[in-house]
């Protein structure tokens, strides 16, 4: 009697785990296709790789002095290169990130700075303070 029961509920537990198998296998696939409002989802798929060239690790300033713009142009110039070799459109932000831990760091409202973007020329120079609102 007992390995009759033992067998029925094996059955029971294989049935219910099937429908809970299918039932998890439906609604992805119902969720992966779904429509909304008639507009139907489309998911692109692609190879996506960015390359980040740079020549020297750091901005480092020493002995500096105030200048003019033109003067802070012509000095030499951090560069680094950001090239996307794979075939989907990206966007992407550049960070700048200050070290905390050096002292006595110039006040950022007291630092200009200007960008080159696809050797189109140098960008109007704007202070690192206002960094957060200027998007280009």
């Amino acid at each position: 009697m007992k390995k009759l029961k033992k067998k029925y509920f094996y059955l029971i537990f294989s049935i219910l785990f099937v429908f809970l198998f299918l039932g998890i296998v439906g609604v992805s696939y119902s969720y992966l296709t779904t429509t909304a409002k008639g507009k139907q989802y489309v998911m692109y798929t692609g190879n996506l790789e960015v390359e980040y060239k740079k020549k020297t690790d750091t901005i480092h300033m020493e002995n500096a002095y105030p200048m003019t713009n033109q003067q802070g142009l012509e000095t030499t110039p951090y560069e680094f290169t950001v090239t996307n070799t794979g075939n989907v459109t990206a966007k992407y932000q550049i960070r700048l990130e200050l070290d905390e831990s050096i002292q006595n760091q110039v006040p950022l409202n007291n630092i200009k700075m200007s960008f080159e973007k696809d050797s189109q020329g140098y960008s109007d120079s704007f202070l690192l303070s206002n960094l957060n609102t200027i998007f280009y």
